[in-house]
């Protein structure tokens, strides 16, 4: 019960990651090559679940499904760390004029 519960709120943040990087790659390419990204996109989201799904059942039988799931946490959360650093550091907001408002961050 312990691991269904874990996957279910594993799966939250990779419901908004896979939101949140089509709407930046629909954004991102012009309409005649958007079918072509779409599919790249959503082939490599089903072959990275394939191998996910492959490498957590090898390393799930020997280590158990909560030190797997822990492991699956830290990187979620170093991955958004490092893409908020990263962000931080590309498109500063602080002071800037966005829709006749200055954006105040703290």
């Amino acid at each position: 019960a312990l691991a269904i519960i874990l996957m279910v709120i594993v799966g939250f943040p990779f419901s908004a990651i896979t939101i949140g990087v089509t709407t930046l790659m629909q954004s991102a390419v012009p309409d005649a090559f958007r079918g072509r990204l779409l599919g790249t996109l959503d082939t490599t989201f089903a072959l990275g679940g394939l191998v996910g799904t492959v490498f957590a059942g090898f390393l799930g039988d020997r280590v158990g499904i909560v030190p797997m799931l822990t492991v699956d946490c830290a990187m979620y959360i170093i991955g958004g760390g490092l893409v908020i650093a990263f962000l931080w550091r590309i498109a500063p907001i602080h002071g800037k004029k966005v829709g006749g408002e200055t954006i105040q961050v703290s």
